[in-house]
This record gives structure tokens, C-alpha cells and sequence, in this order.
């Protein structure tokens, strides 16, 4: 990465101007293995079980130098080295069985993290370091019913773990512009919920979905100021409350015409304490996706597709109401087996 800033008085003269060089390789090696075993019983009942094991291991290197007249110096205030290895140690155990119109399933997962990091010091920063062992256990339940062929309802309840990234971890600082810095934060924490969904499917052409979920150490982009600059990063900061109904239907207008339609309404609640200052807020956002589909004679096709979403939040951020437009045409050749395709996404 090469950087020049330059800073001007207010009649465009120039006053100086500055250049920072990064260079910032990283290394990611993950290795796994699982063994999975599945015994059928009597009367329809099945038993599922499992081992996994994964090893990662991360090193990443930021170096920054200052370029003047020439002459590269060494920036030892964001350069800097940090290894990460993280080790998962998982089992689980499954129980399914179908009775006439009910169908039955039961599992639970164990897993096991173990992880380390080092951020290595330099002539300005001394070397720190940091180790977690935890052990999570994931019960899940599902129960679905065919009522008939027009009907199928479905239930289920379990608990879920959503891991940072590796990039997430990673303490440096990235360098945006001047005054915004990019930065991973190596203490982050997974964050863990507790999910139940309804589903209802009519026709098989229309299903309807019911979901409440409640999120512990939610962590989400966050912006802290620190000086002059503004520090982004991903940080938990408490927990989450997220409700949502949607439905989704495959209709067909006619015989030359697909419509696959998406609608969603969500209510979010975030709640926590975020760099010393309490964070309470919701809100509520809805979602339009649509998918039509159109066959021709001779070979033509074409298709527009495209989405709106109202305002909403996600923690520290606003999200303005967004929208999209694609349109797609095609020529399909049966002689010369090729095809010709014009598209254009997002026309507005």
C-alpha cells in the first residue's frame, strides 16, 4: 500500500505533504478431519454421530514506513506482528425418527476452543500475549408435521456460535486515510444464541417463517474516537433481541413467466455498554426481494430481479433505505450451442 496525503491552506496552496508505504502479508494455514457414523435402528428410528477436530494457525505482518526525500523509516507506531492458533475439538450425537405424519429429530454438539495469540513488541511497544480454553455445549430440537398435501407445519429450537474471523483478531492498525484507521481486536469473544423458528409451507409453492432469537456478546463494526482519528473495529458490546416473520412464494403468472418473491419484516433490539456509554436502541425494517423470470420462443430469455429495504440499525450504525435493479437478456443459439448475454446490474 502507498499513501500520500497532502494538506492545503484555504486558497489551495499546498502546505506539506507526507507518504506512507504498508506492506502487510498474512499467512493462514487451517487443517481438519472428521469421522462421521449413522446406524439405523427399528421401526425408522436413526442415530447420527460425529468427531472433528481443527487446527489454525495465523501470521500476520504490518509493516509501515515513512517515505521522505527518499529515504524509508521505519513507523513503529503501526508496525507490529501478531501470530493467532486456535484449536476446536467437536462431537455430537443425533436422534431421528419418522411416525406417520410426524417426523422427530434431537441432537446436542460439544465443542472445545482452545486459542492462543502474540502480538509481538518493537522498539516502542513490548510484546503482550494472551490464552482461552471454553467448553460449549449446542442442544437442538426439531419437530415437523405433514398434515396433508396442502400443509406442512415445522418447529425448532437450538442454540448457535458465530466465531470472529481470523482478520477480526488481528490488532493492527490498518491505515484508511489520515483520520480513520481499520483495527481487529484480539480479546473479541463469539457471540451465542438461542434460536426458535416456525415454519409453515402451503402448496409447496408458499412457506411462511416465524423466528425469535436472542444473542449474547453480540459483536458488530463499532467506531470509537480516539485522538484525532476514528478507530473502526469489530467489539461485542451486549446482547441482542431479534424477531422477524417472512414468507416466501414460487408463483407462475404463466407458462413463459417465473416470480419468485421474498418479504420480510424485523424488529431488532440492541442493548449494551459500548466504550463506556449505554447503547439502547430498535427499530424496524422491512424487505422486498423479487425474481422474475421470462422464457421466449427461439431462444430468448430475459429476467429482472431486484430488492428494497427500508431504514434500519445494526448497533452503532444507521443504515439508510437502499434498493436495486437488475435486468438480464438472452439469446440462446441451439445450432451453435452459444449463447449471447446482455446484463446490468443496479441501473439506477
Amino acid at each position: 500500500q502507498l499513501f500520500t496525503n497532502s494538506s492545503y491552506q484555504p486558497d489551495w496552496t499546498k502546505k506539506y505533504s507526507d507518504q506512507l508505504m504498508g506492506s502487510l502479508p498474512s499467512d493462514i494455514k487451517i487443517y481438519s478431519a472428521k469421522l462421521d457414523y449413522v446406524h439405523p435402528f427399528k421401526k425408522g428410528l436413526k442415530m447420527e454421530a460425529g468427531l472433528k477436530y481443527s487446527f489454525v494457525n495465523t501470521d500476520n505482518t504490518a509493516g509501515y514506513f515513512i517515505l521522505a526525500d527518499g529515504v524509508k523509516t521505519v513507523d513503529y507506531e503501526k508496525t507490529n506482528q501478531f501470530t493467532y492458533k486456535e484449536n476446536i475439538n467437536a462431537a455430537y450425537i443425533n436422534f431421528s425418527r419418522t411416525i406417520r405424519k410426524w417426523g422427530f429429530q434431537t441432537g446436542l454438539r460439544v465443542e472445545n476452543t482452545i486459542y492462543e495469540g502474540n502480538q509481538f513488541g518493537n522498539p516502542q511497544r513490548t510484546d503482550s500475549s494472551f490464552k482461552r480454553s471454553y467448553t460449549s455445549a449446542f442442544p437442538t430440537a426439531y419437530i415437523s408435521y405433514n398434515a396433508n398435501e396442502k400443509n406442512q407445519f415445522g418447529l425448532s429450537l437450538g442454540r448457535r456460535i458465530n466465531r470472529p474471523d481470523y482478520e477480526d483478531l488481528n490488532p493492527f492498525l490498518f491505515f484508511l486515510d489520515k483520520y480513520t484507521y481499520g483495527s481487529g481486536n484480539p480479546f473479541l469473544k463469539p457471540m451465542f444464541s438461542n434460536v426458535l423458528e416456525g415454519t409453515h409451507t402451503f402448496r409447496q409453492w408458499l412457506t411462511t417463517t416465524i423466528n425469535f432469537s436472542q444473542t449474547k456478546d453480540l459483536f458488530n463494526e463499532t467506531f470509537e474516537e480516539k485522538g484525532f482519528a476514528t478507530i473502526v473495529r469489530q467489539g461485542n458490546y451486549g446482547k441482542m433481541n431479534n424477531a422477524n416473520i417472512s414468507f416466501n412464494a414460487q408463483l407462475k403468472p404463466a407458462k413463459w413467466w417465473n416470480l419468485m418473491v421474498y418479504t420480510e419484516a424485523r424488529y431488532q433490539q440492541f442493548k449494551g455498554i459500548l466504550y463506556g456509554e449505554k447503547l439502547d436502541i430498535d427499530a424496524t425494517n422491512y424487505l422486498l426481494n423479487l425474481n422474475n423470470q421470462f422464457t421466449f420462443k427461439k431462444g430468448w430469455s430475459a429476467e429482472i430481479s431486484g430488492f428494497y429495504r427500508t431504514k434500519g440499525i445494526e448497533g452503532q450504525i444507521e443504515i439508510k433505505s437502499l434498493g436495486q435493479l437488475n435486468e438480464e437478456v438472452k439469446k440462446k443459439e441451439k445450432k451453435k450451442k452459444g449463447t449471447l448475454k446482455l446484463s446490468v446490474r443496479d441501473i439506477f
